[in-house]
């Protein structure tokens, strides 16, 4: 039996990283090389923790990746874990717009299952064949999905894409 593995997509984690690597330089640089005032400094020192986790868990979604093998969808990574569609109680999708004419943005799919609990989003290869899947496990076990969650899925089911 072939098993495909979905990944997130290269280009989106280089240039997730190459961000985070900017942002940590340019906050780490005042505060190695210059003389701030307190008030300054503790902007730069939270800048400076926000750019690290976001480097952090962009290396977290790369070193991840998700597959289905019957009904349970498999997260293998640094924290693996197993999902079971049959046993889904949480199937959210929400869009994260980066202009304010939503023109541009990302989508993201929680789904929680018997405490566990996977997020990924559509820069994820097989994003679709997921929310599919996630789709039918809704239905068979009736869930009710949020006005928000049925209004994303219609972008997402529309031939023309998001």
């Amino acid at each position: 039996m072939t098993v495909e593995k979905f990944t997130y997509n290269t280009a989106s984690i280089v240039a997730d990283l190459t961000k985070s690597l900017i942002g940590i330089g340019l906050t780490a640089s005042p505060l190695l090389f210059l003389n701030l005032a307190s008030w300054l400094e503790v902007i730069f020192v939270l800048c400076f923790i926000l750019f690290t986790f976001f480097a952090v868990r962009t290396v977290f979604r790369q070193k991840s990746s998700y597959y289905f093998c019957d009904e349970m969808l498999h997260e293998d990574g640094i924290f693996s874990k197993k999902l079971n569609m049959d046993d889904l109680k949480v199937f959210k999708i929400r869009y994260f717009s980066t202009r304010r004419n939503r023109e541009a943005g990302w989508f993201q799919i929680k789904m929680i299952a018997n405490d566990v609990k996977i997020v990924v989003d559509s820069s994820l290869n097989g994003f679709d064949d997921i929310v599919k899947k996630a789709i039918l496990a809704a239905e068979k076990n009736k869930l009710d999905l949020d006005a928000t969650t049925n209004a994303n899925l219609q972008v997402i089911l529309d031939p023309k894409k998001y």
